[in-house]
């Protein structure tokens, strides 16, 4: 929403404070002060009152479009606007009109606004902070998946470099046992876990039962050193050297804490959002309810639903039911800021209800009186009403209410063609019973 500041603060004050010359030297303050009606007698030396009024003067319009755009937007929510599209230029001039009248409420309005605006900020960096924690997905999830990193990252890390370290020491003396002793990884598990606390009879008496154990381990351990390299570079792109690999830790590490600490912040981020969003909807509900609270708001704002509802009943009696009914609904959860049907809801519903009714029952006689009997004189018949039989809403009544009204009416109009056509009355009445029956 647009907030509008006062003239430069600094061109308002003085040492003092606020600057009654400055203030009179705006351009249109003077001709506002004479639209009060104390203009004869005002004295603008008092400088407290004159101040307020000035607060009114600068503020005005944007007070007034901030509220006409706030209830336009509430109107469009609500499918509305369509109906009392206007509505909100009529209310944003009624507003001007108040800073005469009241001029403190024109203030309290601006700060209420100013307020209203500060706090959907709040709530947009908290919905971005929110955003940005999520935004590789469910931190927990996220959390999971570095740990398995780190994990691969660790196990790559054991093994030094492999022409100066314990990789090339293991790989070369597990090549070697096994070239001399022809010995393999796999054989010798088989060996070990058939024949367990028996010696190896292979290797000319030189290899012990220990011997075989440590080169199993030695050899399975490099292989895995081995792999657990392979795996980083197509899992992760990352590439096998010791340094890459240090690297990569630390940063992964540093990322656990990370999302470790934003997982225990999501939740207070979560709920100060929350908290940020009730108070807006009640500063929404709190600015709306200056039309209801302000007569000339909202006999302004009565009238212009009323006129729209007294055209549609004329041209459009179920529109203007449909529109009726979203009034009152808005109505009801108070969250336009005023009752737009005050006074007038039953009077309105019952006009509306009375063109509604009439429309259906001509409708219904014109479908009974233009329809071919023949072969198939019920089939076609029902054909013709099920449009009326499967009503479920007629102006106000709803439920068993509107297909009792509908029934009624279809015993009511085939009594008036009785006298013309006997066999589609008997027709129409069989129907209806059987619905009734139904």
């Amino acid at each position: 929403m647009k907030t509008e500041e006062a003239t430069n603060t600094a061109e308002m004050m003085e040492e003092g404070g606020f600057s009654a010359e400055a203030a009179l030297n705006t351009a249109g303050f003077a001709e506002f002060l004479a639209k009060f009606k104390d203009a004869d007698t005002f004295d603008a030396t008092n400088s407290e009152e004159l101040k307020t009024r000035f607060e009114a003067f600068q503020n005005k319009d944007a007070a007034a479009e901030n509220m006409a755009e706030l209830l336009k937007e509430e109107l469009f929510t609500r499918e509305l606007l369509p109906e009392l599209g206007g509505i909100e230029n009529v209310i944003a001039e009624e507003i001007r009109n108040m800073a005469i009248e009241n001029p403190k409420k024109i203030q309290e309005i601006t700060e209420s606004i100013r307020e209203f605006d500060e706090t959907a900020r709040q709530i947009k960096e908290m919905e971005a902070k929110i955003a940005e924690m999520k935004e590789e997905g469910d931190p927990e999830e996220v959390i999971a998946m570095l740990q398995r990193k780190e994990k691969a990252l660790e196990k790559a890390a054991e093994t030094e470099d492999f022409w100066t370290g314990a990789g090339f020491a293991t790989g070369v003396v597990a090549a070697w046992e096994q070239f001399i002793f022809g010995v393999s990884v796999e054989s010798d598990k088989k060996w070990l876990e058939k024949n367990p606390g028996k010696e190896p009879t292979w290797g000319n008496g030189k290899l012990s039962r220990a011997d075989v154990e440590k080169f199993v381990k030695d050899r399975s351990l490099a292989r895995e050193r081995h792999e657990a390299r392979v795996d980083i570079k197509q899992e992760y792109g990352i590439s096998p050297s010791p340094a890459e690999i240090a690297y990569e830790l630390e940063m992964t590490r540093t990322d656990i804490e990370t999302m470790k600490e934003a997982v225990a912040l999501l939740p207070k981020l979560e709920s100060d959002r929350n908290d940020l969003v009730a108070r807006f909807k009640q500063m929404h509900g709190y600015l709306l309810s200056n039309i209801g609270e302000n007569a000339k708001l909202r006999e302004a704002a009565q009238k212009k639903a009323g006129d729209k509802i007294k055209s549609l009943i004329d041209t459009n009696p179920e529109k203007a039911q449909e529109f009726f009914d979203d009034l009152k609904k808005a109505t009801a959860e108070g969250e336009l800021g005023v009752n737009f049907i005050e006074g007038d809801a039953d009077k309105i519903q019952s006009e509306i209800q009375t063109k509604i009714e009439d429309a259906i029952r001509k409708d219904m006689k014109k479908a009974l009186e233009t329809t071919a009997l023949g072969a198939k004189a019920y089939d076609n018949m029902y054909k013709s009403f099920e449009k009326f039989i499967k009503r479920e809403k007629a102006g106000g009544k709803e439920g068993d209410a509107a297909r009792k009204f509908v029934l009624d009416t279809l015993n009511g109009v085939a009594a008036e063609i009785a006298t013309k056509d006997k066999a589609k009355a008997i027709i129409a009445r069989f129907m209806a019973a059987k619905l009734a029956n139904a």
